[in-house]
């Protein structure tokens, strides 16, 4: 009965950090973070990608290509990728901590080295709180495939 009972304690201590008032508020953070990556990225601003990707960033193209950081940044330079919309929907947070799982769905439309393009592609995200602020990890992206 005594294991019974320490065990439901810490069940309703642990759904209290998990689900507890701060997780909303933290939801809304990370959603606004996407955002300002979604915008980051239309945008083709390196700048401001560089302070969102943090220091270790990888990414995985949909075409199983991996990036650090420097080669996704020389990409977005590049200027051979010109968004002219691009946002994400179907977002999906899953906090644990200071480390967040993100998966949705990212449609955009624009061009890739002069070819009209239009993209749909689904992508799972980690994302980290450091120093009070959310940094974005590790990104993975799959293309939607059409019906």
């Amino acid at each position: 009965m005594k294991v019974h009972f320490i065990f439901v304690a810490l069940l309703l201590a642990t759904a209290s950090v998990v689900f507890g008032p701060q997780s909303g508020r933290t939801q809304q953070e990370l959603l606004r973070a996407n955002q300002e990556y979604d915008d980051a990225l239309v945008r083709g601003d390196a700048a401001a990608l560089d302070l969102i990707y943090s220091d270790d960033f990888i990414y995985t193209t949909p075409d199983g290509d991996v990036r650090d950081k420097a080669q996704q940044l020389a990409f977005t330079r590049s200027g051979d990728l010109k968004l002219e919309v691009g946002r994400s929907d179907d977002v999906r947070v899953r906090l644990y901590g200071n480390t967040a799982v993100m998966t949705g769905r990212f449609r955009a439309r624009g061009k890739f080295r002069d070819r009209n393009i239009d993209i749909r592609e689904r992508y799972t995200a980690l994302w980290v709180k450091s120093r009070g602020r959310w940094s974005l990890v590790a990104e993975q992206g799959n293309f939607i495939k059409q019906q």
